[in-house]
């Protein structure tokens, strides 16, 4: 009697989506055939435009410089025999000019000046953003570092 008992639960639990196991019963959700309602969700929203300068890595920022002047030695550092490195954190405009430049790190402040006019004289390729210009920040650095003179520029007898 027991077996017919526990065969019609496990008949009864396999006709009805039920689970039998330890002595425990779990339902099943039943499937729904129907189809899924449209979704009710709003597209996705655009990103609002970016306020302020997007930062850059200095790479990309060398690889769209259009033109350059090179930083003059300051004659102090020359007679002194001195090198250098100057970072400077620099904002480009839409149009491409640099719009600011400031000293971030320098090795000796002699040179501080010589980077900021240099570098505030090149131009870049404007960068865009879905088609729109904006302005980007990055980073330049500047090494001053004195060369041996060339055959040309050695004095005469030497």
């Amino acid at each position: 009697m027991r077996r017919i008992a526990l065969l019609g639960l496990v008949l009864i639990g396999v006709g009805s989506q039920a689970t039998f196991a330890m002595g425990q019963t779990q339902a099943v959700p039943p499937t729904d055939s129907t189809p899924a309602a449209p979704s009710t969700l709003a597209p996705p929203a655009v990103p609002p435009k970016p306020r302020g300068p997007i930062r850059i890595s200095g790479g990309v920022l060398q690889v769209n410089r259009v033109s350059f002047v090179a930083p003059e030695y300051p004659a102090d550092a020359k007679v002194a025999k001195l090198s250098g490195q100057v970072v400077l954190h620099v904002v480009i405009s839409k149009t491409g000019s640099v719009e600011r430049a400031q000293v971030v790190s320098s090795t000796n402040s002699i040179f501080d000046q010589a980077a900021m006019d240099a570098v505030q004289q090149w131009t870049y390729r404007p960068y865009r953003l879905n088609g729109d210009p904006i302005e980007v920040d990055s980073t330049v650095t500047i090494n001053f570092q004195l060369r041996p003179p060339t055959n040309s520029e050695s004095p005469p007898g030497q």
